[in-house]
């Protein structure tokens, strides 16, 4: 008998692994660049490597993000990838649409620039075709 989840969703299951660990990783990153979890009118930040901002919620949005997708690699990376895919993609149009001059938020919570919704976009649009990819799986031989 053929164990259905061994193939299932290479490309997807590959993808949660990665992005998992970049997101976990860059969110962890994240706090000793900034660690403060003012919001609104107080909303503190500083820039990873000069060009992404953080403060304490975008990095705990990374953290269960990257959490979320290496728990998901097991057993449901497809559902992961597609469901990471809507979620960033969702993130990049709205931060698109609120970043004024560079720089706004979302929320009056997680800043965002230019470069990271387009850095968003691209996870989220990844994230949708590294869901897709596969499709069916070829018939067994009889």
């Amino acid at each position: 008998m053929i164990d259905d989840r061994a193939d299932d969703a290479t490309a997807a299951r590959l993808f949660v692994l990665l992005v998992g660990s970049a997101l976990l990783i860059g969110g962890i990153a994240g706090f000793f660049y900034e660690a403060d979890f003012s919001t609104g009118g107080g909303l503190v930040s500083d820039d990873i490597l000069g060009l992404f901002p953080t403060n304490g919620w975008d990095n705990v949005f990374h953290v269960i993000a990257g959490l979320a997708c290496l728990a998901a690699a097991a057993r449901a990376p497809r559902q992961m990838a597609l469901a990471i895919g809507a979620l960033f993609t969702v993130v990049a149009v709205w931060g698109l649409l609120v970043t004024d001059r560079g720089i706004g938020s979302i929320a009056d919570t997680i800043p965002v620039s230019t470069e990271d919704n387009l850095l968003h976009l691209a996870v989220g649009l990844t994230a949708i075709a590294a869901g897709l990819a596969g499709g069916s799986r070829p018939a067994a031989p009889a």
